[in-house]
């Protein structure tokens, strides 16, 4: 691939997060109502009042939240230890969400490809920089342990930059599983955006780009939803659409509608008409992984587009 700089969102792209999320949630949720004897609607609306940071990131930061903002959780029929209880329940979510925190199958082998041949590789996220250290420790660790990388600190030599949004205090908790030089290399590719400015943004782009010496030409930027593609389009980047990471269970959707952003959605189709809307056309379209980038005769664009000489694609009248 002749490009000098790969551009990674993370969550949906590296990572399945809707499903480490809409798992891990559900548990939590459901011990609570059955711990509390309290109903999971009078808890949705608890999570919906919540700072993004805690309702998609940071469970154990919900749970101190949640007992602080509604005191009628500790006053609940059941809830005389009701301490013991916010514990476990912060206990399970960090066992669960660090379990299934698992790279898509691919992503480490195209990561290693991708710097044998040359290209510097930056993340651009819009989660906070707590979420994106604990992600990443568990992309490494899971790694590691697949005998993909000696040691978790190997994934940082393949990635050259990282780019977030800032976080809000957090239970140090959250991130006590992680080693320290891990956090300190981590730290030492971090830029935190202070502009208050989510995707999309030209000047992040640019910002990102002069960070690691490349031009739009020279770019591709992966991701799975449309604020990526229209993101790589403010400085005509060729996008490649991570569909898979754009496919979401039934039920983490449910749980999205409940709790989540009113103003966002996910789902293929949805992700495929914003795309559309925005005149964002994918110059790959990623069916199965990044590795879809490394074969050869991909099948037809589902985007009513044609691919020419060099591989890139037109959008059809």
């Amino acid at each position: 691939m002749n490009k000098r700089l790969i551009i990674l969102d993370l969550d949906n792209t590296m990572i399945d997060t809707l499903h480490v999320w809409g798992t891990s949630l559900t548990k939590l949720l459901g011990g609570l109502s059955n711990r509390l004897d309290i109903s999971k609607e009078a808890l949705y609306d608890l999570v919906r009042r919540t700072h993004g940071q805690y309702r998609f990131n940071d469970g154990v930061s919900l749970i101190d939240w949640m007992f602080e903002e509604d005191q009628g959780l500790k006053s609940s029929r059941l809830a005389s230890n009701w301490q013991s209880v916010a514990q476990n329940v912060q206990e399970e979510w960090m066992r669960q969400s660090a379990a299934l925190s698992t790279p898509y199958d691919g992503t480490i082998q195209m990561l290693q490809q991708w710097k044998d041949e040359g290209c510097k590789i930056a993340i651009q996220t819009d989660a906070e920089s707590c979420a994106v250290l604990r992600r990443l420790w568990w992309i490494a660790v899971h790694a590691a342990r697949n005998g993909e990388f000696d040691q978790p600190e190997d994934l940082l030599g393949l990635i050259d930059g990282i780019y977030c949004q800032p976080s809000i205090p957090h239970s140090s908790l959250y991130l006590a599983e992680i080693e320290s030089e891990f956090r300190g290399k981590v730290e030492g590719k971090l830029h935190i955006w202070q502009d208050k400015v989510f995707k999309p943004s030209s000047a992040h782009l640019t910002k990102i780009l002069a960070d690691q010496n490349a031009t739009p030409d020279q770019t591709l930027y992966i991701g799975d939803g449309h604020k990526d593609g229209a993101e790589a389009k403010t400085l005509s980047v060729a996008f490649a659409w991570a569909q898979y990471g754009a496919r979401v269970s039934p039920e983490t959707l449910d749980l999205y509608a409940s709790v989540g952003s009113r103003n966002y959605s996910y789902g293929e189709e949805t992700i495929r008409a914003a795309m559309a809307e925005l005149g964002v056309v994918p110059a790959h379209v990623l069916e199965t992984g990044l590795s879809d980038l490394a074969r050869r005769g991909q099948r037809a664009n589902p985007l009513h587009c044609e691919r020419d000489d060099l591989g890139y694609v037109r959008q059809l009248a």
